[in-house]
């Protein structure tokens, strides 16, 4: 057990994190693409080096009947219990534990890989004081007070369930989701532009780096239609 989680670079101070991505990069570049050499230009740091990731994926057990969330140790099949995590948004770890309190409370069993039922993943993402909470696992059916009490949390606006019931699946979304309650999209405005997204969408995790990242590729396009983000 954990009272908070330390990412594995935070051993180091946030230049020297910097300069090992850098050397990264440059391995990278090279291995993949033949590039040796060439000057890669000064990162644009983080403004805030803790409480910036916008979305976590928890993996959940059950342990002498009561769920917890976690982490897996590297290389390996073992969760470690983890109080909070220090790179999360404070918000969303707020919704994190209020959830799993709720899930407890209406005795929500951990996934069996026989029935294939129980729950696997708690999946939040908080973007803008707005939360989207996806409980994924088996065909279970939620009780509608479990899922009143998690939809009244406070910054919580949408509530999905996600049937995940292959074991062997290294995905953690499945493909199958239900809206259980509120807005379909979590929904908000930036770049001057409305942007809902689903579970399963895509969005940088670093809210503040990725409006600076977007300013960031603005100035250097040509004005058109359609840009791909790949």
């Amino acid at each position: 057990y954990q009272e908070d989680c330390n990412c594995i670079l935070m051993s180091l101070n946030y230049k020297t994190q910097l300069e090992y991505k850098k050397q990264l990069l440059n391995e990278a570049l090279f291995k993949y693409a033949g590039i040796r050499g060439r000057i890669i230009e000064p990162f644009i740091e983080n403004p805030n080096v803790l409480y910036y990731r916008n979305q976590c994926k928890l993996p959940i057990r059950e342990e002498k009947g009561k769920l917890f969330s976690g982490l897996f140790m590297p290389e390996s099949n073992q969760l470690i219990k983890i109080n909070r995590c220090i790179i999360h948004d404070k918000q969303m770890e707020d919704v994190k534990k209020q959830v799993m309190f709720i899930l407890n409370k209406y005795k929500v069993r951990g996934f069996d890989r026989r029935s294939k039922l129980g729950i696997r993943y708690i999946v939040i993402r908080t973007i803008l004081n707005k939360t989207q909470v996806s409980l994924v696992g088996g065909k279970d059916s939620y009780s509608q007070e479990l899922i009143d009490e998690i939809s009244n949390i406070e910054s919580v606006v949408s509530v999905y369930q996600n049937i995940n019931d292959d074991y062997k699946s290294i995905e953690i979304l499945g493909r199958n989701e239900t809206l259980l309650a509120k807005e379909k999209y979590l929904s908000f405005n930036m770049f001057g532009l409305d942007i809902n997204l689903l579970p399963q969408s895509f969005f940088q995790l670093n809210t503040k780096q990725t409006e600076r990242l977007y300013d960031l590729v603005n100035s250097l396009v040509k004005p058109c239609n359609t840009i791909v983000e790949a």
